[in-house]
C-alpha cells in the first residue's frame, strides 16, 4: 500500500522519508499513446490522501489485542507517545469540544492550578464497559471504596454505550482518574487530559485463543489493548487484577485503595498539572 500510494501523497520530490520495512522505488512509464510521450502511471489519483498503516493500534501484523502469551513477544508502539498525545489534542479540537468548554476551563483554571483541592478530582467510572461475561463489572465495590477513603473526591459512572463519541470525549476531556476494565470499551481513555491517571482492570486468567470469538482457553492473563496503554506517555497507566477486586477486605481492595491514594498525592504535590494540552495545539 505504501509502495502505491506514497507518490501521490507525498510527491516525487518529497524530502520526507516514510518508515518502512521495504524499499521503497518509484517508476514512472510512458505513455503507449502515438501522440503522446509524456510520462504518466496507472495509478489511482487523488488531491488529498490518507493511508492507515496500524502504527495507533496494538495489532501489528498478527497480534490479537493481548488473548494469548504470544502477543506479548513484540512491542510497536514504543516511541509513539507523542503522536498519541497530538492524534488526542487534534481529535480534541476537530470535533469542537476545546472550544465548546474554552470559557467553562478558564472558569475553572484556579482550581486546576490548586492540586490541593482533592475535590476538583474527578473519578469516573467506565461500567459495562463490554458485552463479554468475564468484562463485565459495574464497579460498585470500588465506587464505594473511593467514597469511604477520599470522601471529598467526585465520583460519576457512565456506561460508554450510552453515548456517542463526543459525549464521551466531553465526559474524559474532564476526568483525574479513569476506571475501567480493559479493552475496547477502555479506548475512550486516549482522550484524558494529560496527566490523568488510567486503571485498568484486566482477567488474570482470561486469555483465549482465537480471541473474542475462540473456545480454547489459556488460562493466561488477558490485558487488552497493553501495547498501547503502556505506550501512552501524556497518561499515568495502572494494570490491576480483577478475580478478586471484590472481594471484601481482600489485598486487592487495598492495592486499590492504596493506588487511588497515591495518584491523589501526586496531584496534591504539583507533580501533574492535569492542564488539557489541546489548548496549546
Amino acid at each position: 500500500m505504501i509502495n502505491k500510494f506514497k507518490p501521490h501523497m507525498v510527491g516525487p520530490n518529497a524530502t520526507y522519508q516514510c518508515s518502512t520495512t521495504h524499499n521503497f522505488e518509484f517508476t514512472s512509464k510512458t505513455s503507449s499513446s502515438s501522440s503522446s510521450k509524456s510520462k504518466s502511471t496507472d495509478l489511482v489519483r487523488e488531491r488529498t490522501g490518507a493511508a492507515g498503516l496500524g502504527a495507533l493500534d496494538d495489532h501489528c501484523f498478527h497480534k490479537a489485542h493481548g488473548w494469548v502469551p504470544e502477543d506479548y513477544n513484540i512491542t510497536h508502539n514504543v516511541g509513539r507517545g507523542g503522536l498519541f498525545l497530538e492524534f488526542r489534542n487534534f481529535a480534541m479540537h476537530n470535533m469542537g469540544i476545546y472550544q465548546e468548554h474554552h470559557q467553562q476551563q478558564q472558569q475553572q483554571q484556579h482550581l486546576r492550578n490548586n492540586q490541593k483541592n482533592i475535590s476538583s478530582r474527578l473519578f469516573v467510572f467506565s461500567v459495562n464497559s463490554s458485552d463479554i461475561p468475564s468484562r463485565v463489572e459495574d464497579f460498585h465495590v470500588q465506587m464505594e471504596l473511593v467514597r469511604q477513603y477520599v470522601p471529598q473526591a467526585k465520583v460519576e459512572s457512565y456506561a460508554s454505550k450510552d453515548f456517542s463519541l463526543v459525549e464521551q470525549m466531553r465526559i474524559v476531556s474532564e476526568t483525574a482518574i479513569f476506571i475501567t476494565v480493559c479493552g475496547g470499551g477502555a479506548v475512550t481513555a486516549v482522550f484524558l487530559p494529560e496527566g490523568a491517571t488510567v486503571i485498568l482492570y484486566y482477567h488474570e486468567r482470561g486469555g483465549v485463543r482465537g480471541g473474542r470469538h475462540g473456545n480454547e482457553a489459556t488460562q493466561t492473563p488477558a490485558m487488552l489493548n497493553w501495547d498501547l496503554f503502556n505506550s501512552i506517555t501524556h497518561l499515568r497507566v495502572h494494570w490491576l487484577p480483577k478475580l478478586r477486586m471484590n472481594e471484601e477486605l481482600s489485598s486487592d481492595q487495598m492495592a486499590f485503595v492504596s493506588l487511588i491514594r497515591y495518584e491523589l498525592k501526586l496531584f496534591e504535590m504539583g507533580v501533574f498539572q492535569n492542564n488539557d494540552s489541546s489548548n496549546n495545539n
